[in-house]
């Protein structure tokens, strides 16, 4: 996969409200921890763990 895909999807992320990112996170299962400090960590690990999921998810089973 490029890395064009989640850089633009980091650039989506970042127009939104710390409130709606932590709304995603809840919505996709996402645990923030203290990730949700800050907005940049709460998108990288809203992306990261949407980048596990695309690249291994099909592998668990």
């Amino acid at each position: 996969m490029s890395e064009d895909r989640w850089d633009a999807m980091r650039a989506d992320l970042q127009k939104l409200t710390v409130k709606q990112l932590r709304q995603i996170a809840k919505d996709e299962g996402i645990c923030l921890g203290y990730a949700a400090s800050r907005k940049d960590t709460t998108i990288d690990q809203i992306v990261g763990n949407r980048r596990y999921r695309a690249l291994y998810a099909s592998d668990e089973a």
